[in-house]
């Protein structure tokens, strides 16, 4: 029944977006929609992750990159998520785990590539996950891409 499917929609949107839209009934919407903002998260933590690797290797204190971007255009909700995690350099517990994300990364890539649709940046994105995995970042929260990245630039923290 329509009412059922509007009160899975309500769920499945929940923490995808704060704003209320008039959806068409079906699930179909709502999966879409979850892509799409699957493509944004998986975007802005590779994007915060870097942000942080050059500040650091700028010599900037991870707490003060967190603290300015935090205040400005460069925010997002996923910086406000993840960055203090990337500046504590801890990741776990996992809120998500990368070994979980990838799936949805999988979702994302199939379902641009059904629609012959080019996703350069996020396909840009998708090593940095596969390294995260591979150097036993599994289980970690995928803020730990932050770790893969600062090994490349040659950063070496405690933690």
């Amino acid at each position: 029944d329509q009412r059922d499917l509007g009160v899975a929609a309500q769920i499945a949107l929940r923490g995808v977006g704060e704003v209320q839209v008039a959806l068409k009934p079906g699930l179909e919407v709502v999966e879409r929609l979850a892509v799409v903002a699957n493509l944004l998260v998986a975007i802005h933590n590779v994007a915060t992750a870097e942000a942080m690797v050059l500040g650091l290797k700028a010599g900037l204190a991870a707490e003060d990159i967190v603290k300015v971007i935090a205040s400005g255009a460069g925010n997002s909700r996923v910086f406000e998520l993840r960055a203090p995690l990337m500046a504590k350099n801890a990741y776990l517990p996992a809120t998500m785990q990368i070994d979980i994300w990838q799936k949805d990364m999988a979702v994302i890539g199939d379902f641009a590539k059904r629609l012959g649709v080019a996703l350069p940046t996020f396909a840009a994105t998708v090593p940095v996950y596969n390294a995260a995995v591979g150097a036993g970042h599994g289980e970690e929260d995928t803020a730990a891409v932050c770790a893969v990245l600062e090994a490349m630039a040659g950063i070496e923290r405690a933690g």
